[in-house]
């Protein structure tokens, strides 16, 4: 288990520190997969201050995957992002997860 803390953690700082657009959005998907607490505060993180698009793209569509509170707002707060696709996708997932928690 230890090994797997160093290893989110390394992913989750070249997530906010790695100076190459391809090594962050490589590390926003290794961390998606790897679950958990730390990865959805690395890629909430990613989401609201990576400056390249396509990396907080993927950070919103990887912590879609999560269903508490703390993504619901991580999402919500994307509805004010610079580009114009991602606020579209953000108003999707969040229209998706308001149909998925109404009653039959």
């Amino acid at each position: 288990k230890l090994g797997g803390q160093k290893a989110i953690a390394a992913l989750a700082d070249a997530v906010s520190n790695d100076s190459d657009q391809a090594v962050r959005l490589s590390a926003v998907k290794a961390v998606a997969r790897r679950g958990g607490s730390e990865a959805i505060d690395a890629l909430t993180q990613a989401l609201q201050a990576d400056a390249e698009p396509s990396v907080r793209y993927e950070a919103l569509v990887s912590l879609a995957q999560w269903g508490d509170d703390q993504v619901s707002d991580a999402i919500l707060q994307a509805l004010d992002d610079q580009e114009a696709f991602i606020r579209d996708k953000a108003a999707e997932l969040l229209h998706g997860r308001s149909i998925a928690g109404r009653a039959p």
